[in-house]
């Protein structure tokens, strides 16, 4: 994806962010051990959204940075890193690391399947921000679904009953 579109949604993320109200609760929790109070909301979305962003696009870039060294060979591009430091300003952190895990999910299962199929060898690079935006678009269309994925493996409680419903 252009560094264009990678920027511009970041910066798209973190404004509509003022707008939306805080998306896991993880900055809420950060923010009132520092400061021993809750900061109002505005302040609580933008540090979800930033939080998203920086561990997202961070965790990607550690585990590119560990193969690089580890293999002496690229193992993924940094136009992932920025991928997903658009969707983690969308997403808040349990999200983004949601999302991390399903499109690494759906890579390894499809990736095996067409690597039996084409018969490629072990080696054979997949793209693998397109595992990543498939996630991060399931992320949207089964919002509840996600919801409840979330709650139950992070222990998310900003959860409004209603919206599950």
């Amino acid at each position: 994806m252009p560094d264009v579109v990678n920027f511009t949604g970041l910066g798209l993320g973190l404004v509509l962010s003022l707008f939306t109200g805080p998306t896991d609760g993880t900055a809420q929790w950060i923010l009132s051990h520092i400061s021993g109070s809750a900061p109002p909301v505005p302040v609580l979305s933008i540090a979800d959204a930033v939080l998203g962003a920086a561990i997202g696009s961070g965790l990607l870039w550690l585990v590119s940075e560990a193969y690089f060294r580890l293999r002496g060979r690229e193992g993924m591009g940094l136009g992932d890193v920025k991928m997903m430091l658009m969707a983690g300003a969308f997403l808040g952190i349990k999200r983004t690391l949601l999302t991390i895990f399903t499109g690494s999910l759906l890579g390894s299962i499809l990736g095996l399947m067409f690597m039996l199929a084409r018969r490629k060898k072990s080696d054979y690079e997949l793209p693998f921000g397109t595992f990543l935006g498939m996630a991060a678009n399931a992320r949207g269309f089964f919002r509840h679904a996600g919801r409840q994925l979330v709650s139950v493996a992070f222990g998310d409680t900003i959860i409004d009953p209603a919206d599950l419903t």
